[in-house]
């Protein structure tokens, strides 16, 4: 088994859990600024559902980490999502 296979154990998996879960208040915070600063109109609520998808899934990938609770087909991510990143990382490229 290579260096880069070995598993990372237990601690790390903790400790990118608790930033994951920091990541998804840090988005549930920002629904609440944009409700605070903006009118409610469309962007707004369109923002509002994008940062809320955010927090959601981040809070799910820290859950799972943080409690060790994979996934029924195991691995951390699905095979749409990976999908969803390689098309943004490609998106980005352009930009």
């Amino acid at each position: 088994m290579n260096f880069y296979e070995q598993p990372s154990g237990r601690g790390m998996e903790i400790c990118v859990g608790l930033i994951l879960l920091f990541i998804a208040l840090v988005f549930a915070a920002l629904i609440g600024v944009v409700f605070a600063n903006s009118a409610f109109g469309f962007i707004a609520v369109l923002g509002s559902l994008a940062l809320a998808l955010c927090s959601w899934w981040f809070g799910k990938l820290g859950y799972r980490l943080v409690f060790n609770k994979p996934r029924k087909g195991g691995g951390l991510l699905s095979n749409h999502s990976l999908k969803l990143c390689c098309v943004f990382s490609e998106y980005a490229q352009f930009c």
